[in-house]
């Protein structure tokens, strides 16, 4: 029985050496978004009232594609402080970070928290953000997701493996 050979394995196998560099690159590109060295930043719209002196912003990555692939570490009930979104007031930085809803709603004056999927936060002089005029952005990294990470380990280990014991002619 003959068995079908590739014909031109010497390109075959200098695309897969490609391939396999191109996911090496995006490893070490994932790792270091895991170290939050990659940040992104966005200027708060679609903003809303939610009680007291709280207003609430849903960032774009919880609400589009990234969420798939990016996290931005918000903080939750198990880790209550583990955001490291900055929140800015016409470019002033606001704090402190971390409050609860109730002090964000209650005394306000800028305190805020990234409370799940979601930014809480109030103006530094309890004014409307909605209508005060003053330009509102946030910043924080953008970290691949572990699911992300282990797909690209499974595609290096799989071509890895190919590679060094594929039967090329």
């Amino acid at each position: 029985m003959n068995c079908r050979t590739i014909e031109d394995s010497s390109g075959l196998r200098h695309y897969l050496w490609i391939l396999l560099i191109l996911l090496v690159c995006s490893l070490a590109f994932s790792f270091f978004s895991r170290k939050g060295y990659f940040v992104t930043d966005e200027t708060l719209s679609d903003m809303r009232h939610l009680s007291g002196n709280c207003y609430v912003y849903l960032p774009r990555i919880s609400d589009s594609w990234r969420k798939h692939v990016f996290t931005s570490v918000p903080d939750d009930d198990d880790r209550p402080q583990s955001s490291n979104l900055k929140i800015y007031e016409n470019g002033k930085r606001l704090g402190p970070a971390h409050s609860s809803r109730d002090l964000i709603a209650g005394e306000g004056l800028g305190r805020f928290s990234h409370w799940r999927n979601f930014v809480y936060f109030s103006a530094s002089d309890n004014s409307s953000p909605i209508s005060n005029a003053r330009v509102y952005s946030v910043e924080y990294p953008m970290i691949l997701k572990l699911r992300v990470i282990l797909v690209q380990l499974v595609l290096v280990s799989g071509v890895g493996v190919f590679l060094a014991v594929g039967k090329f002619q």
